[in-house]
């Protein structure tokens, strides 16, 4: 801009314009530096909302490396930080840009990150497992990323009363787990799996 004159760099037409707002979020991830684009995706596996200690039970990185990311995220309105008793919560600023990031992993990372987010939170949570039954079958059943963890965990949720049936995402991660005469009972337990 010069003298209130606009002169454009290059033509109209060889500007590229993203069609969806997905699109829009797939253009501002690329463009991210590995490190930080990388732990959003980290993050994405991770679900909207996500404790400091489980972030760093998965990255397995100091807090000198990893604040500093994050900060950075922050800064780019893709993560903030909320109140929380206890640890740092974070949360993705918009569900479709969980949704994304999530969906730009390749599909051998994303069993790998669901494995060790599996292990992060058998690590954390150590102590009281039970509350966080469905993260660890969802975790160990995505993409089948280690059948034999889910198999362990699961029957856990049998000892709950099930509040309604398994929709049929629980139902397309349990089916192909467990042996015929076991899905019976487990698709009746919706505590098993989440509900999304």
């Amino acid at each position: 801009m010069r003298n209130g004159l606009v002169r454009l760099a290059r033509p109209l037409t060889q500007i590229r314009v993203p069609t969806t707002v997905q699109a829009v979020l797939a253009s501002r991830l690329d463009r991210l530096p590995a490190e930080e684009k990388e732990l959003l995706q980290t993050l994405a596996v991770l679900g909207r909302e996500f404790p400091l200690g489980l972030v760093q039970g998965m990255t397995h990185k100091p807090n000198d490396e990893l604040e500093p990311t994050l900060a950075r995220l922050q800064a780019g309105e893709f993560i903030y930080e909320q109140p929380a008793t206890g640890d740092i919560q974070y949360t993705f600023k918009h569900a479709l840009t969980q949704e994304v990031a999530y969906n730009s992993l390749l599909i051998g990372r994303r069993k790998n990150l669901h494995e060790r987010a599996g292990q992060a939170l058998e690590a954390m949570f150590s102590d009281h497992l039970d509350e966080h039954l469905s993260e660890l079958a969802h975790h160990y059943a995505t993409m089948m990323a280690r059948p034999s963890r889910c198999r362990a965990w699961i029957p856990s949720c049998l000892f709950t009363p099930p509040a309604q049936p398994a929709s049929p995402r629980a139902r397309s991660i349990i089916m192909p787990v467990f042996p015929s005469r076991q899905r019976r009972i487990w698709l009746t337990c919706s505590t098993c799996v989440p509900v999304k």
